[in-house]
């Protein structure tokens, strides 16, 4: 699994709280863990580009002032609907053997043999929700398409993963390849010659 690391301050709670922070130009989030209180914490804009703009699920090296370091992974973010800025992120500790659930991007592999005969590639499912262990935590399920021909569909139940469980149904399309119309009009020429 990708890592990144991030440096963070601890902060009070509250909205006056809060809202002092924002004006410091830093972002509040919150470290949630199973076995600890949660802790308010407030991080750097620049340090948290790493962690939420990435195509990648990431391990969060956490290190908050005072010397408490945890691994997490990234639950939650909110973002302002008007300038798109980060207002808020939640941070879930990674407890060894403790199921997390977790938003895990699918990423297509190769190139399909539809797309060489003409066809377009339709990527309908990019991300899904998935259970398993911190030590089993991809940073994105590998899909491999090479051998997908027009008309043909991946499915979540296609993928052999370990120790995964899908949070989405098994018949749920990941990926297919539809005819362009280009194709779909030299096979009606042909069809009509």
């Amino acid at each position: 699994m990708k890592e990144v690391a991030l440096k963070v301050q601890k902060r009070e709670t509250g909205k006056k709280e809060t809202k002092q922070v924002r004006s410091e130009g830093l972002i509040p989030g919150i470290c949630y863990s199973k076995a600890n209180e949660p802790i308010a914490i407030a991080a750097k804009p620049l340090e948290m580009r790493s962690v939420v703009f990435t195509p990648y699920t990431k391990k969060v090296m956490l290190e908050i002032e005072g010397g408490q370091n945890f691994d997490c992974v990234l639950k939650d973010v909110t973002f302002d609907p008007i300038t798109d800025e980060i207002k808020h992120f939640d941070l879930q500790v990674l407890e060894e053997n403790t199921p997390i659930t977790v938003n895990v991007p699918f990423v297509l592999v190769g190139q399909a043999a539809g797309v060489r005969a003409g066809g377009v590639m339709q990527h309908v499912l990019r991300k899904c929700p998935i259970t398993c262990l911190p030590k089993d935590l991809p940073s994105a399920v590998e899909v491999p398409v090479a051998s997908l021909t027009i008309g043909k569909s991946i499915h979540v139940k296609d993928l052999q993963i370990e120790n995964v469980k899908f949070g989405v149904p098994a018949s749920a399309i990941i990926c297919s390849v539809a005819a362009s119309r280009a194709s779909r009009s030299a096979g009606d020429a042909e069809a009509n010659a």
